[in-house]
């Protein structure tokens, strides 16, 4: 670790949103640290829509076929040993009828039950087992599943989808229908579980379905990593830090170590990214408050000197990069945080 480099790295998807409505004409409140670290940066366009891309684009992942290969990293993460299995992540939706269409909603593990989820694994690894797939599924998410063939598929990931119309998110490509029939099998399977039946007599919401997204082979390596350590507990993180050999620490309440030890440091700060999925204007305001407070540690280390540079990633194409003299370009007047809003 080069400790005269002191450069932090931090992915935050859904900062700059996008979030629509009504509450972002009027601001209900301000960010001033948050924003002047904005103003007062460097902009610059990087690859990358969301988080997986994003990090995929920092870690030299590549495209196979039209997919990154999210689910096998994340598996890999995980725990899972390498293979060269194609493999797809699974996760559990709610599909909602609004006037003649459908709306998909996510059902995050935080709804179900452990019991529940075994319940449906269970119904899900039956059902494809007789189709020769190899089926990774029990009481945590995402689920994984390998089929018998490489499917020829580009799939979205299911924050894309998320209060949306699903027909123009479905997988496309040569195996296209095959997968659009493969979705509704399962929509028909679970609408008759017994645990969805229980569900909506207690007046909770069903699983519709599942989405799958990620599809791709592990790679075997990864280039070196530009960072020293990465500080998370995400499983894909995980799998990318175990493919580059780069050091993954869980992360601390108390930053201040991790600040004074010099080196490239990775963080990831994800509580935004589900309201901006929900587009839940109100609380992710709230959350760009939360955003703010737990940048300050990290801002006076940049004024003292120990940190040097502080790259934002909002993980819609743009970073933000702030050095320890950038903070001076007194010109540079703050901005609400929604004229950032792309």
């Amino acid at each position: 670790m080069d400790s005269a480099k002191r450069s932090l790295h931090i992915l935050i998807p859904g900062l700059l949103g996008p979030v629509t409505g009504a509450g972002l004409s009027t601001a209900p409140i301000r960010v001033p640290l948050l924003e002047r670290c904005l103003v007062h940066a460097r902009q610059a366009r990087i690859p990358g829509w969301d988080l997986e891309s994003t990090l995929c684009h920092l870690f030299g992942v590549t495209q196979q076929d039209e997919d990154l290969p999210v689910a096998a990293i994340r598996r890999f993460g995980a725990g899972a040993d390498t293979d060269r299995r194609f493999w797809l992540q699974a996760e559990p939706i709610y599909l909602r009828a609004d006037h003649s269409r459908l709306l998909l909603f996510d059902v995050p593990d935080s709804e179900l039950t452990i019991a529940e989820l075994e319940s449906l694994a269970v119904l899900f690894r039956d059902h494809f087992h007789e189709k020769d797939w190899l089926v990774e599924a029990g009481g945590s998410l995402p689920w994984f599943v390998s089929p018998i063939r490489f499917p020829r598929i580009k799939t979205r990931h299911l924050g894309d989808v998320v209060g949306r119309n699903p027909d123009q998110f479905m997988p496309q490509g040569e195996d296209g229908l095959r997968w659009h029939a493969i979705l509704n099998e399962i929509q028909m399977l679970f609408f008759s579980s017994t645990l969805n039946h229980q569900r909506e007599a207690q007046d909770r919401i069903p699983v519709s379905g599942l989405w799958f997204s990620g599809g791709g082979v592990l790679p075997e390596r990864l280039p070196a990593g530009r960072f020293d350590e990465i500080h998370s507990d995400d499983h894909f993180i995980r799998g990318l830090a175990k493919l580059s050999n780069t050091p993954v620490i869980a992360p601390a309440g108390d930053l201040y170590p991790m600040l004074k030890s010099g080196g490239t440091k990775l963080l990831v700060y994800t509580a935004l990214q589900r309201l901006v999925w929900q587009n839940d204007v109100e609380n992710w305001y709230n959350g760009l408050a939360g955003v703010n407070a737990w940048l300050a540690p990290i801002a006076e280390a940049l004024g003292s000197g120990m940190v040097n540079e502080l790259v934002l990633y909002p993980c819609d194409g743009r970073l933000f990069r702030l050095t320890r003299f950038g903070r001076w370009r007194f010109w540079k007047r703050p901005r609400p945080i929604t004229s950032w809003v792309e």
